[in-house]
């Protein structure tokens, strides 16, 4: 599910392997659904500071903060459409 919102993969130049961005590996790790699901796909700004404070400190970072709500968005709005299909 949350795997197909993400399939771009970026390329280095004259190699096969795949050169993540640190978003892309953040993805892939799992920790962006695990905050979401943690939260119930509701958080408020302090929850939002905090995350960006931890992803700070992270081998993630840097992220540039608009990517990580736009994940986290997405993730909202596939929970959703998925809570809506179950009613």
């Amino acid at each position: 599910m949350f795997k197909k919102l993400f399939r771009k993969k970026t390329q280095s130049a004259g190699t096969s392997k795949p050169n993540l961005s640190n978003l892309e590996r953040w993805i892939r790790s799992g920790q962006p659904l695990q905050w979401a699901e943690a939260h119930n796909y509701q958080w408020n700004h302090a929850d939002w500071e905090a995350l960006l404070s931890d992803l700070r400190c992270s081998e993630h970072w840097p992220l540039e903060p608009n990517e990580v709500g736009a994940v986290l968005e997405r993730l909202k709005e596939e929970h959703a459409r998925q809570a809506a299909v179950l009613v």
